[in-house]
């Protein structure tokens, strides 16, 4: 009898370690493993095969299971169905021990279009969020700016989420199988600036903000010999426009501007209207008129440096061009300084000349021909 006894006692520490590990083994499944078409599931009834068995899920989704009956088991966990038959099984057997496990999962894919560098169909691992889905596609598109873009998120159960690219990184959401992602930004386009601006080469702006202030602004802006009234734009299709910009510009007044395509190229001229400053000047040279603005002889000292302190300011020569006719007059560029006389600052326009002669050197004769010299020089520099 004692052994009889020793033997039974065994026997049950042995079942309840059996029952231990089977139920050990139903927990180990992942809980939120979600199942779905493809998913091969074993259902055991401990000592009751006929209630056991293998169940593939087809595209409907449902299986018939004995004593359960037909149950819609898509986007349903393994837990949730073993809750379901254990709670059916009571019914009909007596403390029944039931096991759902997880025989075969299907090829979970998930669907990426869009914006990215290699979208098209990915595997989709376990505890992937869009974070990790974008970072294993490569990441966005190199022509796109991060700044506008929208994640579509298409769940396989048909609900929609639609975020900015920030809120889908660092949403906590996991995919699901059958999920499609589309990434969506704003394109870059590519427009050469070149010519008169401070920095000329090739920019990128957002499609919709790709305007040709916007891109000369980009360049640095345009330089203080530019021409204001032809900007060219040579679009990729092959035809050319010109744009006035100086009444925009210098007076504030709208304009239609053009929007530019990718591949355009912006050329800002040179403005043509020089002037020539010569003799006792700190700077003497040739120098742009800005275009569409008018100078003065002080502008135009000013732009030059400032004279000389050996310039007879009280004989400033002037070359002008009148009526296709050289003129040369002498002004009294000192009244001007001391006393404001505008008469003795005379409007300079393209072509001029202006000679500032020595302190010493008074004679009419010096001065005009300072200004013949300048115009030669001038004329042989335009060229």
């Amino acid at each position: 009898m004692k052994r009889l006894s020793r033997f039974l006692g065994l026997w049950m520490v042995l079942c309840a370690l059996v029952l231990a590990t089977l139920g050990l083994a139903r927990t180990q499944e992942p809980a939120s493993y979600i199942l779905g078409p493809e998913d091969i599931v074993t259902v055991t009834v401990v000592d009751q095969p006929k209630f056991s068995g293998d169940y593939l899920i087809p595209e409907s989704g449902r299986i018939s299971l004995p004593v359960l009956g037909d149950v819609t088991v898509t986007d349903m966990s393994i837990e949730k169905l073993h809750g379901l038959i254990l709670t059916a099984m009571k019914k009909r057997l007596v403390h029944p021990e039931v096991i759902v496990s997880l025989k075969s999962s299907r090829i979970k894919r998930i669907y990426v279009f869009g914006d990215v560098q290699k979208p098209g169909v990915i595997d989709l691992k376990v505890g992937w969020r869009i974070a990790e889905l974008i970072s294993a596609v490569g990441g966005m598109s190199s022509g796109v700016d991060q700044r506008d873009i929208r994640v579509i998120l298409d769940h396989a159960n048909g609900s929609k989420v639609d975020m900015s690219l920030d809120e889908a990184l660092d949403s906590k959401a996991l995919l699901r199988a059958g999920d499609v992602v589309r990434v969506q930004g704003a394109s870059l386009v590519s427009i050469y600036v070149a010519g008169k601006v401070k920095l000329p080469g090739v920019y990128r702006l957002r499609e919709k903000d790709a305007g040709l202030l916007e891109a000369i602004t980009l360049a640095g802006g345009m330089s203080d010999n530019a021409n204001l009234t032809s900007v060219r734009i040579q679009h990729a299709d092959g035809t050319d426009q010109t744009v006035d910009l100086s009444n925009l510009l210098l007076n504030g007044a709208p304009i239609q501007l053009p929007r530019l395509r990718h591949g355009d190229i912006v050329v800002v001229a040179e403005s043509q209207a020089h002037f020539a400053i010569l003799g006792f000047i700190a700077k003497p040279g040739y120098y742009p008129i800005p275009s569409g603005k008018t100078l003065d002889l002080s502008q135009a000292v000013a732009i030059a440096g400032g004279n000389d302190r050996r310039a007879r300011l009280r004989r400033v020569g002037v070359m002008t061009v009148e009526n296709g006719r050289e003129v040369r007059r002498v002004y009294d560029f000192g009244k001007f300084l001391l006393r404001g006389d505008m008469d003795s600052n005379p409007m300079i326009h393209a072509g001029d000349v202006i000679y500032l002669p020595e302190t010493e050197k008074l004679d009419l004769t010096t001065i005009l021909s300072g200004l013949a010299t300048g115009a030669i020089l001038y004329k042989s520099f335009i060229r």
